[in-house]
């Protein structure tokens, strides 16, 4: 007879592991679905404070060709960051422009990275493009290049 009880209290016991595994994947489940809700709400807050960032900080005007920007919240940096590119003319009669690229933490109002570049065109001299020194500053790696800015960046952008 105790043989017996034995045998259907083990039974008993593979049951409740077989219903706590499947309660700790419902939990699990459920964790991931509430993390993901939490990701995209600062998600969409980013957004928002991004774009409310970048309209109290750049003012289009008749010279701007074209001013475009993205955010990005960072998991891995804890932050809300802008990227704005800028283009915009420095002659109407010539064609000449600049651009300017930098990288916020919109929430600190605090610049990251920034490059720029004149683009001047040489009317006589048979139209020629003249690029002029490039400005780029990043911290703390030395950046002298469009694609040092660009590897620069991406670790803000990319998580």
């Amino acid at each position: 007879m105790s043989l017996v009880c034995v045998f259907l209290v083990g039974c008993d016991h593979g049951d409740r592991i077989k219903n706590l595994e499947k309660e700790t994947a419902e939990l699990n489940d459920e964790s991931k679905r509430a993390a993901t809700a939490i990701d995209f709400d600062v998600s969409s807050k980013c957004a928002e404070k991004a774009k409310t960032w970048v309209n109290e900080n750049y003012l289009g005007d008749r010279d701007t060709i074209t001013l475009h920007h993205m955010n990005h919240y960072s998991k891995t940096k804890k932050g809300c960051f802008v990227f704005v590119e800028w283009h915009y003319s420095l002659s109407k009669k010539t064609g000449s422009w600049a651009n300017n690229m930098s990288l916020w933490d919109a929430v600190e109002n605090a610049q990251v990275a920034d490059f720029s570049q004149n683009h001047t065109v040489l009317t006589w001299k048979n139209y020629e493009l003249e690029d002029g020194p490039i400005h780029c500053e990043t911290s703390p790696k030395p950046c002298h290049t469009l694609n040092d800015f660009n590897n620069f960046i991406a670790q803000y952008l990319n998580d």
